[in-house]
């Protein structure tokens, strides 16, 4: 028979699921399909720069520089235009950093425009690849910044927003300020989207829209108030034209929130939730970015405290995990700021000055191999005892170098994931009577009441699980 639901993705709830899908991704293929859904490897890194000795990668951009091949990078404290193919990094000066090594902000209008980046508190322009403070801004704590239709706006300690004058960078008047929040909100983050611009403080949220009339150029959507605030600036991004964020509840629980208009949709999972409830004070420290990967529009955040990077498919709305693993240890996706330019993935490194590209086609993280791992769902018969005698993954035809030996490994649980059997190997070299498919197949696995069964694989090959079958 089928395994019910055998892809899916994480759901790990101690007792009542407790799936994981750890680097592979579930993708519907269709109820005509030979299965209707399948697990696929998420993509591996490739490095094409380092800036040596280099403690995290905190941002990437174009700005100014769209169309050639160069892109922007804050390592540390500096900033540096590097070469896409890592021949060249030059620095450009110091944006200064803090102590936990947040992600900088960055605001441009476009391909070739001026850039507004905001590090440490400071507001900094990049005009022709020249960096230097904003003088206009010189005393002022800015916090975050975006851009609306000619206008750069940044956010302040005071819990403020300023703008520039329109397509000036270096020009702001003092007196074009407001409070975005009629309650004095402390402020953690702004975005702009869709010709409005959100302003995210400790609880509340409020929409700003572009206005002619008024002497700042936007006026508050009256009665609108989202009665969540952020907990992260580096975790508001943009997925299929919505905003997502991850959000504080007025009653202070952390969750992954999702907005298209004015009523935002809750789209972490109880396991999400349970995460983030028990990472605490970290919170505060976390990032996002979001990448599209084969028609899957991926939204991946990733907490300092946590053992794996949680990813949010919009494609699918399921979650699924990205994680290094070394020594029997699961650790954070190296991934810490993401840049698509020329339809090449590039990421900085959370605990280096390394840059990478991020691609399907990359088989591991720069030499490092991938574990794929896949627990399935809980497996019974409502207490009854069961005797299984076979259980079979099929799998997409994807061999690795040749004379290479990919293996895949089964284990399984017959008393609900209290204890598991010694992993048993499986060669992913032998087809079936698909020349397309090969069948990985484990025999004689005991009786049980609550059966768990876990597949992984560390192969360097491009990973495409189909299903799995019982006897």
């Amino acid at each position: 028979m089928r395994y019910p639901n055998f892809v899916d993705g994480s759901n790990d709830l101690t007792g009542s699921d407790g799936q994981r899908t750890v680097n592979l991704m579930p993708e519907m293929v269709g109820a005509a399909g030979k299965s209707p859904a399948r697990l696929i490897g998420t993509p591996g890194l490739a490095q094409v720069a380092e800036v040596a000795g280099a403690s995290s990668g905190r941002g990437i951009f174009e700005g100014d520089l769209a169309g050639t091949k160069y892109f922007y990078a804050v390592i540390d404290a500096t900033l540096y235009k590097i070469k896409t193919d890592g021949t060249s990094a030059v620095s450009l000066g110091s944006v200064g950093t803090d102590a936990a090594g947040s992600p900088v902000s960055h605001a441009s209008g476009g391909p070739d425009m001026d850039t507004l980046l905001v590090s440490n508190g400071v507001a900094y322009s990049l005009l022709g690849g020249v960096l230097a403070p904003i003088d206009a801004l010189d005393g002022i704590t800015c916090l975050d910044c975006c851009y609306i239709s000619g206008y750069w706006i940044v956010i302040t300690s005071d819990n403020v927003f300023m703008r520039s004058e329109v397509g000036d960078v270096l020009t702001w008047d003092p007196l074009h300020y407001d409070y975005p929040d009629p309650q004095v909100e402390p402020l953690v983050a702004c975005a702009a989207n869709n010709g409005q611009v959100w302003f995210f403080g400790q609880t509340r949220t409020t929409i700003w829209v572009l206005d002619p009339t008024m002497d700042i150029g936007l006026s508050p959507l009256q009665g609108v108030v989202l009665q969540r605030g952020c907990l992260s600036k580096s975790t508001v991004k943009i997925v299929d034209n919505a905003i997502v964020w991850l959000s504080r509840m007025p009653s202070g629980g952390a969750q992954v929130a999702m907005a298209r208009s004015y009523s935002p949709a809750k789209i972490s999972t109880h396991w999400v939730d349970d995460i983030l409830e028990g990472l605490g004070s970290s919170l505060t420290g976390a990032y996002a970015i979001v990448t599209e990967e084969s028609g899957h529009e991926v939204y991946m955040l990733s907490i300092p405290s946590a053992s794996t990077s949680l990813a949010f498919d919009a494609a699918t709305r399921r979650w699924h995990e990205r994680a290094g693993y070394s020594g029997g240890t699961w650790s954070l996706h190296l991934a810490k700021c993401h840049l698509a330019k020329d339809q090449v993935h590039f990421v900085t490194a959370r605990n280096s000055g390394k840059i990478y590209t991020l691609d399907l086609d990359h088989l591991t993280d720069a030499g490092s191999s991938i574990r794929r791992l896949r627990r399935a769902p809980y497996l019974h018969r409502e207490g009854d005892l069961l005797s299984i005698s076979r259980f079979r993954l099929d799998i997409l035809k994807s061999l690795g170098a040749e004379g290479s030996a990919p293996q895949a490994y089964m284990t399984y649980s017959a008393n609900g994931g209290t204890t598991f059997s010694t992993p048993i190997g499986c060669s992913m070299g032998e087809t079936d009577e698909d020349p397309n498919v090969v069948s990985l197949t484990w025999h004689r696995l005991g009786t049980g009441r609550h059966y768990v069964f876990e597949v992984y694989s560390d192969a360097p090959i491009r990973h495409v699980w189909n299903d799995a079958f019982l006897n």
